[in-house]
């Protein structure tokens, strides 16, 4: 048995979110003209990026902002970053892959694991 070690790709873990309905998770277009925002649902994240369920189809490469508020606890982010895949949902909705601009720092994942925002597994 061969394996190609060359195409082997380490990827960071990705942390699905717990329960979800206390998030209210907000995506902007950074665009020349900033659109109004739109409702969105975390999916999962990691320190370099999130999965996102979107009302709105968004283009590869888009400059977005993603906003996150714990209304239990009143944590709240934002989050920069790029587009890198879209794929639609069946409900008309699209998932989208972001890739953050910096990685987030341990202190923010600590914070989102604390606040039951991510699954520790």
């Amino acid at each position: 048995m061969t394996s190609d070690i060359a195409a082997f790709e380490a990827r960071q873990p990705r942390h699905e979110t717990l329960d979800a309905t206390h998030l209210k998770v907000e995506i902007r277009q950074e665009s020349a003209s900033p659109s109004e925002p739109s409702e969105a649902q975390l999916v999962d994240l990691s320190r370099q990026g999130l999965g996102l369920r979107v009302p709105i189809s968004l283009g590869l490469h888009e400059q977005v902002l993603v906003q996150i508020l714990d209304e239990h606890s009143g944590f709240s982010i934002g989050i920069s970053g790029v587009v890198r895949w879209q794929k639609p949902a069946d409900d008309g909705h699209h998932f989208i892959g972001l890739r953050f601009e910096r990685e987030l720092d341990w202190e923010t994942m600590g914070e989102l694991f604390l606040n039951e925002i991510l699954a520790m597994d």
